[in-house]
């Protein structure tokens, strides 16, 4: 069967390449015919602009968008990479590409080579190629659940790791992956493989006789640490068979971000790569497209924050805004701003619960943290460059040192800046939900930041609108321990501790 699924894979990335190809020659041919068919773009003039020579540079251009989708892996065997990282992928190698054809354009003095071509043929190819690959995703998941191309698997062992393994490949059928049984010496094995609903082949000294019982083509170790010297047997009774062996981390859950391959004079070393906003390019490009967003926004949105501003101050006495000390990037504390909803003298017996119908909160403080509008003013913190528009909400300083000590990888969401929204809040997690789910996404964003991921972050967000914490995707249930933990973002949780004198 795992020949029948690297066939069906080729085929299936000859089609996607041949596909891409095609887009790409359609989105060329198009702006020819825009620049030289048609007067929209202006007249030409033709001694310089040689309309046939585009056809003789037609493979050049082709050969060149193919080269760089390959080297950005755009053609490799993979399972389960996500939209926004393959978009993000096809627009770094569109622009790159384009790049190249212009410079080797510049050398070529017999004729011109118009930008307006080359902007056309980008821009339809990128609008096109995420729904031509979409579709064949779509076809090869399909193909997947039916059984065709999927990879018959044995997985070893019956820890935690197995265990998360087992459940994402039964979630997940188009990934391809056929959990057969389950191979394990400890007592827990046969226990497990019940609980999980598989097959139980027995103890790992069995494990050859139970890939051929079953007709496996790949065996999947999730062994833990203190089990690893099993390893080292099995990778040798597998060496000649034409079984594939996967390993997977005992480091699940503390390295989720992508490994590179290093070598010390023969010896294989395995490096956690940077973090995408580790680089300064990165840092600069998000806060351009923060400030880009952010100087339009905030002149847009002046008279409503006038008119929000006046309703405070007529609702009740005190000032319009409240700051809240909260922890940013590198530990550093900011004033984070909102919008007053509480009445000044909330905290005068001291920090106290809100509540659905909190007697504390004015009348137009209900309104404002129901409508999300008393986050408003952390725009002047992203102005300030305090916060970006995505990342992870900030904490309070306590919960900081709190949290640092009982949740494994906590601090890593400091490595960026705190943002108004961010990938766990468009997951649902917001308010009386897992934190450890929490700083789970939180990570994951840094890990694999793009761009892209910020749009469709602010996206999402906004096509939420101000329908609360329901809109987003519904979140795991938190446990008790969680519900103790989750009183630290006060502005996100409508059952939190009080923040501005009362739980803003």
């Amino acid at each position: 069967m795992i020949r029948n699924d690297r066939f069906l894979s080729r085929i299936f990335l000859a089609a996607l390449t041949l596909g891409d190809l095609a887009l790409l020659g359609a989105s060329y041919w198009a702006g020819y015919a825009l620049r030289f068919k048609t007067r929209y773009l202006g007249p030409f003039p033709a001694e310089v602009d040689k309309p046939r020579a585009y056809w003789y540079a037609a493979p050049v251009v082709l050969f060149t968008f193919w080269v760089v989708f390959k080297y950005l892996g755009l053609y490799k065997r993979r399972r389960g990479i996500s939209s926004i990282d393959e978009f993000t992928k096809l627009f770094n190698g569109t622009l790159f590409s384009l790049l190249c054809l212009s410079a080797l354009a510049f050398f070529i003095r017999e004729f011109h080579f118009s930008i307006k071509v080359f902007l056309i043929t980008a821009g339809l190819s990128l609008s096109a190629l995420p729904f031509w690959r979409t579709l064949m995703r779509w076809a090869q998941i399909r193909a997947r659940q039916k059984g065709l191309g999927v990879v018959r698997s044995v997985v070893v062992g019956s820890g935690l790791m197995a265990k998360k393994l087992v459940e994402r490949c039964k979630a997940n059928p188009g990934l391809g992956y056929r959990v057969m049984g389950l191979v394990d010496d400890s007592a827990s094995g046969r226990k497990a493989a019940k609980a999980w609903g598989l097959r139980y082949l027995g103890p790992i000294s069995g494990l050859s006789k139970a890939v051929e019982a079953v007709g496996a083509d790949c065996v999947i170790l999730a062994l833990p640490a203190e089990r690893q010297h099993k390893t080292h047997s099995i990778l040798l009774g597998f060496d000649k068979s034409g079984v594939e062996l996967r390993i997977v981390s005992d480091l699940y859950g503390f390295i989720t971000s992508p490994m590179a391959v290093d070598e010390i004079h023969g010896i294989p070393v395995f490096a956690l790569k940077e973090a995408p906003l580790d680089r300064l390019g990165n840092r600069v490009l998000k806060r351009t497209f923060d400030l880009a967003l952010v100087i339009p926004g905030l002149l847009l949105i002046s008279p409503l924050m006038l008119l929000l501003s006046v309703l405070v101050k007529l609702d009740s006495p005190g000032p319009v805004f409240y700051a809240q000390e909260r922890v940013g990037r590198d530990n550093k504390s900011f004033k984070m701003l909102k919008f007053r909803s509480m009445r000044v003298d909330a905290e005068a017996k001291g920090p106290g619960w809100t509540t659905k119908d909190d007697p504390r909160r004015t009348r137009s403080g209900g309104f404002l943290r129901k409508s999300s509008l008393d986050e408003l003013p952390q725009l002047f913190n992203v102005l300030l460059g305090q916060m970006s528009l995505v990342g992870p909400r900030p904490e309070r300083p306590h919960y900081v040192k709190q949290f640092t000590e009982s949740i494994p990888r906590y601090l890593q969401r400091h490595q960026v800046k705190a943002g108004i929204t961010g990938w766990a809040q468009v997951h649902g997690l917001r308010g009386d939900t897992s934190l450890k789910e929490r700083v789970r996404f939180d990570n994951q964003y840094i890990e694999h930041w793009s761009l892209w991921r910020d749009v469709v972050i602010l996206v999402r967000t906004l096509s939420a609108g101000f329908r609360g914490p329901a809109a987003m995707s519904p979140p795991e249930p938190p446990t008790a321990n969680d519900r103790l933990h989750n009183v630290a973002d006060a502005d996100d949780a409508p059952a939190s501790p009080a923040a501005e004198g009362g739980g803003n």
